[in-house]
């Protein structure tokens, strides 16, 4: 039995945030659910799971997000301002234009996701795991990869001022 067999499940779905709330207090499997343009500000989703689901323009504003699992996720143009996502783990996600500002992403591990023209600025992110992730043209001012060990990023036309990549390996990068 998985994790995700013992979690209460929803497939298919169209879901606003009255259906969200109705399921607060337990973590739930969203899969193939239609969250687009929802209103999901400062709800506690700690846990959840979300599988091939649709936040398109969602706002999460400040939700928190901790222990996460996004599988197969669309998420353009959603809203992550300031939400916690410590120990999320994002796998093959497309998040182009997300706004992640003052987001919290310790331990969070981002895998073969898509956060072209992605906003991080202010980002609280420690020991972040990334790989095969396209960050072009993304706005990552400031943010630390010290240490970290990054393989098959493209950093294109990205904004990296003021980052921190002391120490850090590159393997496969790209930073056109």
């Amino acid at each position: 039995m998985t994790d995700m067999d013992a979690l209460p499940a929803r497939n298919g779905q169209q879901l606003a945030r009255a259906d969200i709330i109705a399921l607060a207090g337990t973590p739930h499997v969203l899969i193939d659910c239609d969250l687009e343009a929802a209103e999901l500000a400062q709800l506690d989703l700690t846990g959840w799971q979300f599988e091939r689901c649709n936040l398109r323009n969602a706002d999460l504003a400040g939700a928190m997000l901790e222990r996460t699992r996004w599988q197969g996720c669309r998420g353009g143009g959603a809203n992550f301002t300031g939400c916690d996502l410590s120990d999320a783990v994002l796998t093959g996600c497309d998040f182009n234009n997300v706004v992640l500002r003052r987001a919290r992403l310790e331990g969070a591990r981002l895998a073969q996701c898509k956060l072209t023209g992605a906003d991080l600025s202010d980002l609280r992110a420690l020991e972040v795991d990334m790989a095969e992730c396209l960050l072009i043209d993304a706005r990552l001012p400031g943010l630390s990869f010290r240490k970290q060990r990054l393989s098959r990023i493209d950093f294109s036309q990205a904004d990296l001022r003021k980052c921190d990549f002391r120490m850090a390996s590159f393997e496969g990068c790209s930073l056109r």
